[in-house]
């Protein structure tokens, strides 16, 4: 994933929670989500991820590219418990 895939990945978060949760949360909140504003977001953590992290989109092959997913990797964001660290 390049910074240049921020826009359409944050298209296909949105769209896919709109879908999603349709029914289960209040529509007006799903129709307030902005890609927008997802984009935004999204482009802020991109440029500051951690090492470590790799973000992969999926693509459709057509005349023109298209992302139909995202995923990331990469060391957990939050410290291990010594109560469930292993060894």
């Amino acid at each position: 994933m390049t910074e240049a895939d921020v826009d359409a990945v944050s298209g296909v978060r949105v769209r896919g929670r709109q879908t999603a949760y349709r029914g289960l949360m209040p529509r007006a909140h799903l129709d307030a989500m902005s890609v927008a504003e997802d984009a935004r977001r999204r482009r802020e953590r991109f440029r500051r991820r951690r090492p470590g992290v790799v973000e992969l989109v999926a693509e459709r092959a057509r005349e023109v590219r298209e992302v139909v997913g995202r995923v990331a990797v990469g060391p957990a964001g939050m410290p291990i418990s010594p109560w469930t660290a292993a060894g």
